[in-house]
């Protein structure tokens, strides 16, 4: 059985659609998890509405929150509740196609150590799909990850519920962007990736979505993500993994280090002092892992006073790195 997770929050526009087409599935051994996280526009009538209504073989299940408590935690609430062998997101503003859930469950039973599947997916111009990579089973999902080969959100993605729950996996609640960490940490852990060229999710951008914002108004909780990156890599004992190296200073030059690009100089000074306390590796195992001496000469600026560090860190990086 496969559980579908929707958390539900102020989409009263797309809910609907979204339920459509979930009951629409030619694969009907599914039970659908929604949960609702207390918005304020009529979503949950619709929902319950919906539920009320429908007469068929999928089994719609609804959580309710006391309060609002953000994505992560829907998800999580989700997933407690889950009894599925496997495990699969919606957002509540998005839609699947009837043959979705059929072609990621073939796509995952493939061989007994494929821990999840994903397929591509479409928005709203119906020619903008994502995948350049062919259909197949992959070893290096870390790898997939950081070229950005696969993405990195949530949805779309059939997990086993085995695997999940063996590695503890929970999306960090209380910040945006939780996804990247998702991704990030279930990649490093996974056996084997099972992709489906076949289109299976339509996603819907809206004006008003987190990702729509300026950069500078998520920023912090960027920050947040990346040193939960790092966190979990010193935690699970994945320090000396070269793969795990490189993505992770991948990521903290394409999110953490952006405020050097975009000319704010407060607002880089003030996380430059939050990258400076972050665990990160030493010398030896710097170079270990990457031979690049460009690395080592950057390191330098964790042992100079705050402000010369700072100024060191950006002509250094300038230099070296900012190509």
């Amino acid at each position: 059985m496969v559980s579908i997770i929707i958390p539900v929050y102020n989409v009263s526009d797309y809910v609907e659609e979204c339920l459509q087409s979930v009951a629409a599935q030619t694969y009907t051994d599914i039970e659908c998890i929604i949960v609702d996280d207390c918005g304020t526009d009529d979503s949950m009538q619709k929902v319950e509405r919906f539920v009320a209504d429908y007469k068929g073989p999928i089994a719609f299940k609804i959580l309710h929150h006391e309060h609002n408590r953000g994505l992560s935690a829907a998800r999580n609430s989700g997933m407690d509740a889950a009894t599925g062998e496997y495990i699969y997101f919606i957002d509540s503003d998005d839609y699947i196609y009837p043959y979705s859930i059929d072609v990621l469950v073939k796509a995952i039973e493939q061989e007994v150590d494929i821990d999840w599947s994903c397929g591509d997916f479409t928005r709203e111009n119906p020619s903008s799909t994502y995948f350049v990579i062919d259909t197949g089973i992959y070893s290096n999902a870390l790898q997939l990850f950081s070229d950005r080969t696969i993405y990195v959100m949530a949805w779309n993605h059939l997990y086993r519920s085995s695997f999940l729950k063996d590695n503890i996996m929970r999306f960090k609640e209380g910040i945006l962007h939780e996804d990247i960490l998702w991704s990030f940490s279930s990649s490093c852990l996974v056996k084997n990736i099972a992709i489906s060229k076949s289109i299976t999710y339509y996603y819907r951008k809206r004006r008003d979505s987190i990702c729509s914002k300026p950069l500078s108004e998520r920023y912090t909780d960027i920050c947040n993500v990346c040193k939960g990156i790092i966190s979990f890599i010193f935690n699970h004992k994945l320090d000396n993994r070269k793969d795990v190296f490189c993505y992770a200073n991948k990521e903290l030059k394409r999110y953490y280090l952006q405020p050097f690009f975009l000319n704010q100089p407060n607002l880089s000074l003030f996380y430059y002092n939050s990258l400076r306390q972050i665990h990160y590796w030493n010398f030896w195992e710097i170079w270990s892992l990457s031979h690049d001496w460009r690395r080592l000469l950057l390191h330098f600026h964790r042992y100079m006073p705050t402000r010369i560090g700072f100024k060191y860190f950006q002509y250094v990086f300038a230099k070296c790195f900012d190509k």
